[in-house]
């Protein structure tokens, strides 16, 4: 079995005062050809490696595979009238999200299924998924070409049909208000969550309106909701500091207020 070997070419820099030398910096250069014949050669080794040993492989899957309870429900989670819970079946790779009015589940609604949306799909990966406030819509995120930029679809919960209206662009956080609207994260060029918009259910994603930006780079942008249900908190998340704002669960508001400073 050959071993790819990277060509070495020096890069230096002073960082602090220390000279750093790197023989493999050219590797970062995401748009030189050389690059990517080199990625490929290393996937070519690994292919090769693993169908050598396909029958070691399959064993170690099915071991790991018979360890885990594949058929399995969460703990349910009472939001006003209805228990939420995943639960999960045999063969199936994503959760199945639903609700029930009963204790007992017996009574179940299927939310969403991942396995039947993720049907015939090379790459599939649920975001979001959050349920109206009036307990009719639900709004979920998904992406379906490994971007990690989901389009939010809302589904009526009482016709079982999808809405026409989407959204694209978006992050992995939704929030609904009292009100027939939400407010979701949407992303930079750069894949950063960065802004949020308030969209209310029947109109366009033109007409959406700019609630918050966070223009710098080093912060990320989430939405979360208090556990009395009262507000919203827009995050502004770095490594090393966080801030808050606040916005009332009620209806939409323009201006969220400061609520912890950076």
């Amino acid at each position: 079995m050959t071993y790819p070997v990277p060509k070495k070419i020096r890069a230096t820099q002073t960082v602090h005062g220390h000279l750093l030398e790197d023989d493999y910096a050219w590797l970062r250069e995401k748009e030189n050809p050389e690059v990517r014949a080199y990625l490929e050669s290393e996937n070519r080794l690994s292919e090769e490696w693993l169908s050598a040993h396909r029958r070691e492989v399959d064993k170690v899957y099915e071991e790991l595979l018979s360890r885990i309870q594949e058929t399995d429900y969460s703990a349910p989670e009472k939001e006003g009238r209805y228990y939420y819970y995943l639960r999960t079946v045999k063969g199936g790779q994503y959760p199945i999200y639903c609700r029930a009015e009963s204790e007992s589940m017996e009574d179940e609604l299927v939310l969403l299924d991942g396995n039947a949306e993720s049907k015939g799909k090379t790459f599939f990966d649920i975001g979001c998924i959050e349920v109206s406030r009036c307990d009719r819509y639900l709004c979920y995120g998904i992406d379906e070409d490994g971007s990690e930029e989901y389009l939010l679809q809302i589904k009526d919960l009482q016709s079982g049909r999808l809405m026409t209206e989407q959204i694209t662009c978006a992050g992995t956080s939704v929030e609904w208000t009292e009100a027939s609207g939400f407010y979701y994260t949407r992303l930079s060029s750069t894949k950063r969550p960065y802004q949020v918009y308030y969209h209310k259910l029947g109109t366009a994603q033109e007409q959406d309106t700019l609630i918050y930006e966070e223009n710098d780079e080093a912060y990320f942008v989430d939405l979360n909701r208090t556990k009395d249900r009262q507000f919203i908190i827009i995050e502004s998340v770095s490594k090393t500091t966080s801030e808050c704002r606040i916005l009332p669960c009620a209806e939409m508001s323009p201006e969220p207020e400061l609520f912890q400073k950076r």
